[in-house]
């Protein structure tokens, strides 16, 4: 009994923080807790002087010293009571973070709230003596409530504090004040702290309201309790209005704090604001789609409301809007500072993380030497007892001789420790021998500056040359002879790079034989070697799909993929396999042996059936798994002994993406040169092949494909790369089978081959920076040639200077129009402009179904929703993309768009795309011809006139919407300077010398042209002449 009795009791004490769920009933009238009214999501407590969380639910007390914490999409309404009164209330949105400091009833109601992050919406109506308290704490404001409803957001990453006033006021302070200075904050005004915010300023952070700020911070639960408190905040605001009234009335000066109310006009545009706070609140959270507009008006009918918001507004003055800017320059500042502190405090711990991990290396590294020394001492010291004394003396003499020829150091120098033996450094070519044997052939064979290695062995998948030539001496170049028939008919040879301090040739490349051609220093050498097209043993073999008589057959050819290693792919369930036997072999292949090894499931059977006369050797295997890679060791024999090595061979049924969907794995994976790895996703089964995309910076110049440890059957080989602008590309394969690859700008589209497989892989890498607020795009023309109207995507335009925008551009020849489909990141609206003159050139686009003739301003407020226009093309189209935060009041240019990038390379066009000036004031049309002329299309001549003293000529450029124009001053005349503002180039320096009509001054400027894409340039001179007529001039070509 008494021991039923104390398990109860510890259970009953256990369960003591979760017996205040039914707070009204259970706790005393003086207790004051505060419970879960409701919530949603993950929501979690960690009890006072606790240290592990539990899942919260609804109806769950929480008491003072507490930790409530929500979790993304989750929410929670507290309710604070003390048995009698449920008048406060907190809604506490995701991500937020708040503990209870106090929480009591005695001597007057004090909740003492501190919220370290998040976001949260009060409702407090339980002060009504002087002893009653609501503090709400951030890590820089200390807030005190009177009857108020109040949202406040705290910045996770600054700890900056925005409080924004609904109703009542809330006497607000920084932590570091003490209690000493305080500001009130009134109905529609907000103020913002940070850390940095001294507590003599408090007044400076006091603005109206930022309506577009409030709404994106707050989630829609906090919206939806601001609408439900609609009712009681118009009344309190009333009362406020009604008080501020009777004091203007009586001639009085308002005790309205930070509210500026000197007169009716401000009283007025006070009111003006509190009656339409609710209104523009509600229309900018319909606008974001914080809130549906049939669940706003369930709230209204559920609280009898009436709203109209679609025309509600605030009158907000010149000077608050200057003060918003500020103050957000200030937030965005600090944003920027702590962003750059986290960077430099991460980088610190990378870099006391990097010393640690050295100083453990170098460590381990001292504890293996010392190891080996011992191990080698104790090794010495056991050799030497087994010999005679004349047998030790000869011993150590030629150890010490040794040691003296490899450090040059005197016999004397020895400090008494282990002599250690080195190993000299091998120089030289490595391979194998059927067996698998290292075989080293060293440089210095090369005795007559040639070698014939021979046929080497068919396990030679690739052979090795040192690069280091002898000690102190490397190989300048080694290249390979790309054809090979006898050595006097070697043609063009291909320069290899070493890997490390290894030159790879890939010997399976060869069977015919090559000739790798080594020069050190001045000095040349020739290696010819060949590769054995078959294994040891073989004089050929080959596979179908039946078997040696029966018909259809489809054969099978057995591609190497490693030393000893082999692949086949088909889709039949039976492989006939067939080899020669190499009678010149020796030793002469008698028996053979193979084995199924993968997969487990096999259910393949084999017969084995050979020639009489022992020729050659054949099985049958039948029961082969689809969509299985079939795993087998084939051994060759001589009585017990082996010949040559083993063989693995894969037979690949089936297609290859329905394999590695059945694995759940990828071909490859994709790494930077520095082994950083790049993530790619499955885009489409295509018509012919599987697709892969994946948009990469334009910091990854050069990738490498590698193949998958797990899939050794596929083997990714030298593909095809293109793209529609015919870049030159580079890639080669390294000898684990890696292929290495040069990016180009914008779409690069790698046709991955395998190895044996008829399937191949599309890999489409997108090597482009996409204008900020751009999460998606591409283009896609429409014109009479169907196989021209694939996706194309935005290339970016190198070479631009760090001042000017982004460019990209895209080619849709034989297009009659375009459509484009531009998708913004969430929180950004776009806006697509054509640079060109309307009146003169006109354009018609179709936006999102829509048409309009003139094309200049598209704009979507809805920023999730894709962006389409199709746009009716001409020769050259360009467009710019602006780019604006749904925050923000101003659009921003995010890049230029070319459509057709192309430019004429007559000069007469460009001769007439001039215009000059002796000022600046350039008007709608081209200057006078009478003030210039051209007299040449070799070269632009224009004359100045006679007698003119212009030291300074301006130019400006009307088909810069066309091309890019580099113009620098001509060899001829170094001492004239180019500069450039806008389109408009300033030629400066041409100080008359000479009026002489037969000899005047001639000025010439050397001009590049480009086309938008930079693709293409044109480069010619320009002459400026003192002259009112033309002249013979003798152009220097």
């Amino acid at each position: 009994m008494r021991k039923g009795i104390l398990r109860f009791m510890v259970l009953l004490l256990a369960a003591m923080p979760f017996l205040g769920v039914y707070a009204g009933t259970t706790q005393a009238a003086t207790s004051r807790v505060a419970v879960i009214k409701s919530m949603s999501g993950t929501v979690q407590v960690k009890k006072a002087g606790g240290s592990k969380q539990f899942k919260a639910f609804t109806k769950m007390s929480l008491n003072e010293g507490d930790v409530l914490s929500t979790d993304s999409g989750a929410s929670a309404v507290l309710q604070f009571a003390n048995g009698t009164s449920e008048d406060d209330q907190m809604t506490v949105a995701a991500k937020s973070t708040l503990t209870f400091s106090k929480l009591s009833d005695r001597n007057g109601t004090r909740t003492k709230v501190t919220m370290f992050n998040g976001t949260s919406w009060v409702d407090v109506k339980s002060i009504s003596t002087k002893n009653d308290e609501f503090t709400l704490e951030t890590p820089t404001a200390v807030m005190g409530v009177r009857g108020t409803h109040f949202f406040v957001n705290v910045d996770p990453l600054t700890g900056s504090t925005s409080l924004v006033v609904a109703a009542g006021k809330v006497k607000t302070q920084t932590p570091a004040s003490n209690g000493q200075n305080s500001v009130l904050v009134y109905p529609s005004q907000q103020i913002d702290l940070s850390s940095d915010k001294s507590p003599t300023s408090l007044a400076d952070s006091i603005n109206i309201i930022n309506v577009n700020e409030v709404v994106s911070q707050a989630s829609p639960e906090i919206i939806k309790k601001f609408i439900e408190n609609g009712t009681a905040i118009r009344e309190e605001n009333n009362q406020l209005l009604d008080q501020l009234k009777k004091e203007v009335d009586q001639g009085k000066q308002p005790d309205a704090g930070t509210l500026t109310i000197n007169n009716q006009s401000d009283l007025d545009r006070l009111s003006h604001n509190l009656d339409n706070l609710l209104g523009v609140l509600v229309k900018e959270a319909v606008d974001k789609k914080k809130i549906e507009t049939n669940v706003l008006q369930q709230i209204l009918d559920a609280t009898r409301q009436k709203l109209d918001y679609t025309n509600a507004s605030l009158l907000i003055t010149d000077e608050e809007k200057k003060k918003q800017e500020a103050i957000n320059r200030i937030k965005e500042q600090l944003r920027q500072q702590k962003l750059e502190q986290l960077k430099l405090e991460e980088e610190k711990r990378d870099k006391e993380l990097q010393k640690k991990l050295e100083e453990q290396k170098k460590q381990q590294e001292e504890a293996n030497k010392k190891a080996l020394e011992d191990k080698q001492k104790k090794a010495q010291e056991a050799y030497e007892k087994q010999l005679s004394d004349a047998e030790k003396k000869r011993f150590q003499d030629d150890l010490q001789k040794r040691q003296q020829e490899s450090s040059g150091t005197s016999a004397g120098s020895n400090s008494g420790g282990v002599i250690s033996n080195p190993v000299p450094s091998f120089y030289g070519i490595i391979y194998k021998d059927a067996k698998g044997n290292e075989v080293k052939v060293p440089y210095s064979s090369l005795t007559s500056n040639e070698l014939d290695l021979g046929e080497l062995s068919n396990n030679n998948y690739y052979i090795q040359f040192t690069k280091d030539f002898a000690a102190n001496q490397s190989i300048s170049t080694l290249s390979v002879a790309k054809e090979f028939e006898e050595p006097s008919l070697l043609t063009e040879y291909e320069t290899l790079n070493p890997e490390g301090d290894t030159y790879w040739i890939p010997l399976y490349q060869f069977a015919s034989g090559t000739t790798v051609k080594i020069l050190v220093s001045t000095k040349e050498y020739h290696v010819t070697v060949s590769h054995a097209a078959f294994p040891k043993g073989m004089s050929g073999w080959y596979s179908n799909n039946n078997g040696p008589s029966a018909s259809p057959n489809i054969t099978y050819y057995w591609n190497q993929i490693g030393d000893t290693s082999y692949v086949t792919n088909g889709y039949s369930d039976t492989l006939y396999f067939e080899f020669g036997v190499d009678a010149s072999a020796s030793p002469v292949v008698n028996g053979v042996d193979l084995q199924v090894l993968e997969p487990e499931e096999s259910k393949a059977t084999y017969h084995f059936t050979g020639s009489e006369d022992g020729s050659y050797y054949s099985y049958l295997i039948e029961g082969l798994l689809d969509n299985k890679v079939t795993t087998m060791k084939l051994t060759l024999k001589h009585g017990s002994e082996s010949v040559g090595q083993s063989l693995t061979l894969y037979y690949v049924r089936g297609d290859i993406d329905s394999i590695l969907n059945d694995l759940n794995t990828d071909p490859f994976t994709i790494t930077t040169e520095a082994g950083d790895p790049i993530s790619y996703d499955y885009l489409i089964y295509g018509i012919e092949m599987p697709q892969y995309y994946k948009q990469i910076p334009m910091s990854y110049e050069n990738i490498v494909i590698h193949h998958q440890e797990s899939l050794p059957w596929l083997r990714p080989s030298q593909g095809y790369l293109e793209d529609e602008y015919d870049h030159e590309y580079e890639y080669y394969s390294d000898h684990n089978g890696d292929l290495h690859v040069k990016l180009q700008p914008g779409m690069n589209e790698y046709r991955v081959d395998y190895v044996g497989m008829e399937d191949r892989t599309w890999l489409k890498l997108y090597r482009a920076e996409l204008p900020t607020g751009v999460k998606s795009w591409s283009a896609s023309p429409n014109s009479e040639c169907g196989y021209c109207n694939y996706t194309r995507y935005w290339t970016p335009v190198t070479g631009l200077s760090t001042d000017e925008l982004p460019r990209y551009y895209i080619d849709t020849t034989y297009a009659d129009s375009v459509d484009l489909d531009i998708k913004p990141q969430s929180g950004y609206m776009i806006q697509l402009r054509l640079n060109q003159d309307v009146e003169q050139h006109v354009t018609d686009i179709t936006y999102n179904g829509y048409q309009h003739t003139t094309a200049l301003d598209f704009t979507d407020t809805d920023t999730d929703a894709d962006h389409q226009f199709t746009i009716e093309l001409h020769d050259t189209d360009n467009f710019t993309l602006w780019m604006k935060r749904t925050s923000d009041s101003d659009w921003t240019k995010a890049a230029d768009l070319v459509v057709n990038p192309y430019f004429s390379e007559d000069l007469d066009e460009y001769a007439e795309s001039f215009g000059f000036r002796t000022d600046d004031a350039f008007g709608a049309g081209f200057p006078p011809s009478d003030e210039m002329s051209v007299t040449t299309v070799t070269y632009l001549t224009y004359y100045l006139g006679a007698g003119s003293n212009d030291s300074r000529i301006y130019l400006k450029d009307y088909y810069s919407d066309y091309e890019d124009l580099e113009i620098r001053p001509g060899s001829e005349n170094p001492s004239l300077t180019v500069s450039k503002v806008g389109h408009v180039f300033v030629l400066d320096g041409m100080t008359p010398s000479s009026f002489d009509p037969a000899n005047p001054d001639t000025y010439i400027f050397e001009v590049r042209v480009w086309d938008r894409a930079r693709l293409n340039h044109l480069d010619f001179k320009i002459y400026l002449i003192r002259s009112d007529k033309p002249l013979e001039i003798e152009h220097p070509v």
